[in-house]
Protein backbone atom coordinates (compact mmCIF):
# COMPACT_ATOMS: atom_id res chain seq x y z
CA UNK A 1 0.00 0.00 0.00
CA UNK A 2 1.55 3.61 -1.28
CA UNK A 3 -0.12 5.94 0.45
CA UNK A 4 0.79 9.00 -1.27
CA UNK A 5 -0.68 7.18 -4.04
CA UNK A 6 -4.03 7.69 -2.54
CA UNK A 7 -6.33 10.75 -4.55
CA UNK A 8 -7.10 13.63 -2.30
CA UNK A 9 -10.72 14.77 -0.81
CA UNK A 10 -11.66 17.93 1.33
CA UNK A 11 -14.58 18.99 3.02
CA UNK A 12 -15.86 21.45 4.66
CA UNK A 13 -16.53 21.54 8.60
CA UNK A 14 -16.94 24.68 10.85
CA UNK A 15 -15.27 27.06 7.96
CA UNK A 16 -12.18 24.82 7.97
CA UNK A 17 -11.31 23.57 4.92
CA UNK A 18 -10.08 19.93 5.89
CA UNK A 19 -7.82 17.69 2.87
CA UNK A 20 -7.75 13.96 3.88
CA UNK A 21 -6.72 10.98 2.24
CA UNK A 22 -8.53 7.18 1.76
CA UNK A 23 -5.49 5.33 2.54
CA UNK A 24 -7.94 2.32 2.17
CA UNK A 25 -11.57 1.40 1.09
CA UNK A 26 -13.46 -2.40 0.68
CA UNK A 27 -16.65 -3.97 0.87
CA UNK A 28 -15.92 -4.20 4.87
CA UNK A 29 -13.14 -1.55 5.85
CA UNK A 30 -12.11 2.13 5.59
CA UNK A 31 -8.90 4.11 6.34
CA UNK A 32 -8.50 7.86 6.27
CA UNK A 33 -5.92 9.80 6.87
CA UNK A 34 -6.20 13.67 8.01
CA UNK A 35 -3.94 15.85 5.32
CA UNK A 36 -4.36 19.34 5.91
CA UNK A 37 -4.56 20.79 8.99
CA UNK A 38 -2.17 18.50 11.04
CA UNK A 39 -1.29 16.01 9.15
CA UNK A 40 -0.51 11.79 10.07
CA UNK A 41 -3.50 10.70 12.11
CA UNK A 42 -5.69 8.29 10.62
CA UNK A 43 -8.81 6.32 11.70
CA UNK A 44 -10.09 3.24 10.72
CA UNK A 45 -13.60 2.10 10.35
CA UNK A 46 -14.94 -1.58 10.13
CA UNK A 47 -18.07 -2.59 9.06
CA UNK A 48 -19.34 -5.80 11.49
CA UNK A 49 -20.33 -8.82 9.59
CA UNK A 50 -23.86 -8.82 10.18
CA UNK A 51 -24.22 -5.59 8.21
CA UNK A 52 -21.91 -6.89 4.97
CA UNK A 53 -24.12 -10.23 5.54
CA UNK A 54 -27.45 -7.81 4.96
CA UNK A 55 -25.74 -5.87 1.51
CA UNK A 56 -24.54 -3.42 3.23
CA UNK A 57 -21.10 -1.97 1.90
CA UNK A 58 -18.44 0.43 1.83
CA UNK A 59 -18.02 0.80 -1.91
CA UNK A 60 -19.84 3.97 -3.04
CA UNK A 61 -22.81 6.17 -1.58
CA UNK A 62 -22.45 4.78 2.24
CA UNK A 63 -18.43 4.72 1.89
CA UNK A 64 -18.78 8.39 0.78
CA UNK A 65 -20.72 9.49 3.41
CA UNK A 66 -18.56 7.72 6.66
CA UNK A 67 -15.18 8.85 5.32
CA UNK A 68 -16.62 12.22 5.55
CA UNK A 69 -18.04 11.86 8.63
CA UNK A 70 -14.53 9.85 9.75
CA UNK A 71 -12.59 12.82 8.13
CA UNK A 72 -14.97 15.42 10.34
CA UNK A 73 -14.07 13.61 13.70
CA UNK A 74 -10.73 12.95 13.28
CA UNK A 75 -10.46 16.82 12.27
CA UNK A 76 -11.87 17.12 15.93
CA UNK A 77 -9.68 14.85 17.57
CA UNK A 78 -6.58 16.33 15.86
CA UNK A 79 -8.03 19.97 17.29
CA UNK A 80 -7.95 18.47 20.81
CA UNK A 81 -4.72 16.31 20.32
CA UNK A 82 -3.02 19.67 19.21
CA UNK A 83 -3.78 21.79 22.90
CA UNK A 84 -3.05 18.37 24.62
CA UNK A 85 -0.06 17.57 22.93
CA UNK A 86 2.13 20.93 24.63
CA UNK A 87 0.95 19.97 28.02
CA UNK A 88 1.54 16.32 27.97
CA UNK A 89 5.13 17.59 26.48
CA UNK A 90 5.50 20.11 29.68
CA UNK A 91 4.22 17.37 32.08
CA UNK A 92 7.17 15.19 31.20
CA UNK A 93 10.18 16.80 32.62
CA UNK A 94 13.34 15.40 31.79
CA UNK A 95 14.71 14.21 34.83
CA UNK A 96 11.63 12.35 35.52
CA UNK A 97 11.70 8.71 35.77
CA UNK A 98 8.79 8.18 33.81
CA UNK A 99 9.91 10.44 31.31
CA UNK A 100 13.13 7.88 30.57
CA UNK A 101 11.29 4.98 30.87
CA UNK A 102 8.52 6.35 28.23
CA UNK A 103 11.61 7.21 26.07
CA UNK A 104 13.37 4.14 26.21
CA UNK A 105 10.19 2.22 26.14
CA UNK A 106 9.26 3.29 22.66
CA UNK A 107 12.45 3.65 20.89
CA UNK A 108 12.66 -0.22 21.57
CA UNK A 109 9.56 -0.25 20.65
CA UNK A 110 9.69 1.67 17.21
CA UNK A 111 13.37 -0.28 16.84
CA UNK A 112 11.31 -4.08 17.02
CA UNK A 113 8.82 -2.33 15.13
CA UNK A 114 11.45 -1.57 11.59
CA UNK A 115 13.91 -4.69 12.10
CA UNK A 116 13.08 -6.72 8.92
CA UNK A 117 11.45 -3.05 7.52
CA UNK A 118 14.44 -1.09 5.72
CA UNK A 119 12.47 0.78 3.10
CA UNK A 120 10.07 2.00 6.10
CA UNK A 121 13.17 3.02 8.05
CA UNK A 122 14.50 5.15 4.89
CA UNK A 123 11.71 6.95 4.80
CA UNK A 124 11.48 10.30 6.89
CA UNK A 125 9.99 9.82 10.48
CA UNK A 126 6.89 12.12 9.58
CA UNK A 127 6.29 10.55 6.42
CA UNK A 128 2.20 9.34 6.45
CA UNK A 129 3.05 5.86 5.48
CA UNK A 130 6.03 5.31 7.98
CA UNK A 131 3.92 7.00 10.55
CA UNK A 132 1.06 4.35 9.86
CA UNK A 133 2.94 1.40 9.64
CA UNK A 134 4.49 2.14 13.35
CA UNK A 135 1.35 2.62 14.76
CA UNK A 136 -0.35 -0.22 12.93
CA UNK A 137 2.75 -2.42 14.23
CA UNK A 138 2.53 -0.49 17.93
CA UNK A 139 -0.99 -1.74 18.01
CA UNK A 140 -0.21 -4.92 17.63
CA UNK A 141 2.85 -6.05 18.88
CA UNK A 142 3.75 -3.09 21.73
CA UNK A 143 2.94 -2.59 25.51
CA UNK A 144 1.65 0.33 26.12
CA UNK A 145 4.00 2.18 28.18
CA UNK A 146 3.35 3.71 32.01
CA UNK A 147 1.70 6.65 30.75
CA UNK A 148 -1.65 5.91 29.40
CA UNK A 149 -3.86 8.63 27.35
CA UNK A 150 -7.66 7.59 27.83
CA UNK A 151 -9.15 9.63 24.68
CA UNK A 152 -12.81 9.81 24.18
CA UNK A 153 -14.26 8.40 22.80
CA UNK A 154 -11.27 5.01 23.74
CA UNK A 155 -9.05 3.70 20.53
CA UNK A 156 -6.17 2.18 20.80
CA UNK A 157 -5.38 3.10 17.39
CA UNK A 158 -5.45 6.70 18.20
CA UNK A 159 -3.90 6.75 21.88
CA UNK A 160 -1.02 4.96 20.01
CA UNK A 161 -1.00 7.72 17.56
CA UNK A 162 -0.73 10.17 20.41
CA UNK A 163 2.01 8.47 22.05
CA UNK A 164 4.07 8.62 19.12
CA UNK A 165 3.24 11.89 18.14
CA UNK A 166 4.50 13.04 21.53
CA UNK A 167 7.54 11.39 21.66
CA UNK A 168 8.72 13.02 18.52
CA UNK A 169 7.52 16.15 20.32
CA UNK A 170 10.08 14.92 23.05
CA UNK A 171 12.78 14.85 20.60
CA UNK A 172 12.10 18.01 19.44
CA UNK A 173 11.27 17.20 15.68
CA UNK A 174 7.96 19.42 15.77
CA UNK A 175 7.32 22.40 17.41
CA UNK A 176 3.17 22.69 16.91
CA UNK A 177 1.34 19.80 15.52
CA UNK A 178 -0.36 21.61 12.73
CA UNK A 179 3.20 21.16 11.01
CA UNK A 180 3.18 18.08 10.14
CA UNK A 181 0.30 19.13 7.94
CA UNK A 182 2.88 20.57 5.33
CA UNK A 183 4.85 17.69 4.75
CA UNK A 184 6.53 17.94 1.14
CA UNK A 185 4.91 14.49 0.31
CA UNK A 186 1.30 15.75 1.38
Amino acid sequence: MNTLEQPLFSIEHKGQRITGREVMRNRRQLVVQLVHPFGLLHTSLFMPGFMAAAGATLEGPLGDEKRDLLLRDLYEQASWIADLLPVLQRAMAADDGNTRVFTQDMEEALDRAHSGQPLITALPWKHPRRFHTEVSWLRANATLPPLRIALPPYSRELEWQVLLLLHHAMHGRFIRLEELGHWEGN
